[in-house]
């Protein structure tokens, strides 16, 4: 009995001393208020004036809206094998477009051209700082790599309207706005300009591919025609013989089939004739991307509050832990009284 009454006092103790802990901490942040918030804003300050020496940067966008119009399979396999990106069924060509953009050939696309940065033409190497000027290829590709994994990480960005379908191609860039809209409306046209020459090739293909088999087609409905005259050249009188009259609708058939197999495919031969020569954007621009008024980062006022909690934060954390040590020094000495 007499040990449960001193179990149940320790745990009174203890519970008593936790409270006191808390309630001490509490009365030290109190008083140390105005230094919390002098610390806070002390933080806030410097992290303002950090970010007065950040580079400054600005983002542009362009919005399109993707020509879906039924795209086939065979240019979705054609795209794959352009960018060495995996398609899987039912995945639609529009949802390509994020992967698309970040891809080898639209990225080289990019590398090939010069742009005017801060009143002067530079390429994207001179822009971002990356020295191409080496004898040796392979450094040449690995500044192309460098330049390119820079450009896809941290430069280029994409984000589809789930419910309209838009897409949106965004550029990030340092010191330069106008520069920003320019390499933002180059990205458009060369992600338009990688989709039409992806529906090129592959009309190009299915063009031969159909010029071929018409050309077998109508070799065959040739011989067949041919061998239709010789076969009623020496059989004039056919039509009393039952046998002659079935080898004679045979070859009837065969002709007729082929005659309908080469109908068909001179029709598509025509059709694939336009598609290989028609010019078709397969985006159209709904805001092509302006100069930013404004700066997207650094982000002035949540660095400034970002500041102001973090030094707060800080100097209360600071605060708590010497209460607790205070509480737990004292506590030592008072069991050390006792015994």
């Amino acid at each position: 009995m007499e040990e449960r009454n001193r179990t149940g006092r320790q745990g009174e103790a203890i519970s008593d001393d936790q409270s006191d802990v808390v309630w001490l901490a509490m009365v030290e942040l109190w008083k140390k208020r105005f230094l919390i918030g002098i610390l806070g804003a002390a933080f806030a300050v410097l992290a303002l004036l950090a970010s007065f020496l950040m580079t400054p940067r600005y983002r542009a966008e362009v919005t399109v809206l993707p020509k879906t119009g039924g795209a086939s399979s065979g240019l979705m396999a054609m795209i794959g094998m352009a960018t060495n990106i995996s398609i899987g069924e039912g995945v639609a060509l529009e949802d390509l477009y994020p992967s698309i953009v970040k891809s080898n050939r639209v990225l080289d696309s990019l590398l090939e051209r010069e742009y005017l940065y801060q009143d002067r033409s530079a390429s994207l190497y001179e822009i971002f700082g990356i020295d191409q000027t080496r004898e040796s290829r392979a450094d040449s590709l690995r500044a192309a790599f460098r330049l390119k994994k820079r450009l896809a990480r941290s430069v280029i960005g994409t984000g589809t309207d789930v419910n309209t379908g838009l897409l949106r191609l965004s550029v990030t860039v340092p010191r330069d706005p106008v520069f920003a809209a320019q390499l933002a409306n180059t990205l458009s046209d060369a992600l338009d300009g990688f989709i039409q020459e992806a529906g090129l090739m592959r009309a190009e293909k299915q063009l031969r591919y159909i010029g071929k088999r018409l050309d077998e087609v109508s070799a065959q409905l040739n011989v067949a025609n041919d061998g239709l005259m010789e076969f009623r050249a020496e059989n004039r009188d056919y039509a009393g013989s039952p046998k002659l009259i079935r080898l004679h609708d045979d070859m009837m058939r065969e002709r007729d089939v082929l005659s309908l197999v080469w109908s068909e495919l001179t029709k598509q031969h025509e059709i694939a004739k336009v598609e290989a020569n028609k010019e078709q954007h397969a985006l159209e621009i709904l805001d092509e991307a302006t100069a930013p008024v404004r700066r997207c980062c650094p982000n002035r006022i949540r660095m400034a509050v970002l500041g102001l909690v973090v030094g707060s934060l800080l100097l209360m954390a600071l605060i708590v832990v010497r209460s607790l040590w205070v509480s737990f020094t004292m506590g030592r000495g008072t069991r050390r009284g006792e015994r």
